[in-house]
């Protein structure tokens, strides 16, 4: 019942990962036409805004991408975890996620 449970909660927080990166990447097409508008009307850019807006998403997706391969390397963990009690006659153990 937890293992179930479990994945559940994992297969949860990956539809929200990807419907935060189609966010993202949402928000990256908007403000560059924001930008665009804004330089044809006013004939300048504001640099900072660009720069900082960018950032902010470079670091939101490398977090992003940090937790998935870290959730990635310790399902192999686990995974090997119960190839090695099964190579050994023992009956693998529940993940406990929870």
């Amino acid at each position: 019942m937890t293992s179930q449970k479990s994945e559940q909660i994992i297969k949860q927080a990956i539809r929200f990962s990807k419907k935060l990166v189609v966010t993202m990447f949402a928000s990256a097409f908007v403000f560059a036409a924001a930008m665009i508008a804004t330089y044809y009307i006013t004939g300048s850019i504001p640099d900072t805004l660009i720069v900082e807006f960018y950032r902010f998403l470079g670091i939101e997706g490398g977090a992003l991408c940090a937790i998935k391969i870290t959730e990635t390397i310790v399902d192999k963990v686990f995974e090997k975890i119960k190839e090695f009690q099964r190579l050994n006659g023992e009956k693998p153990k529940e993940n406990n996620y929870d």
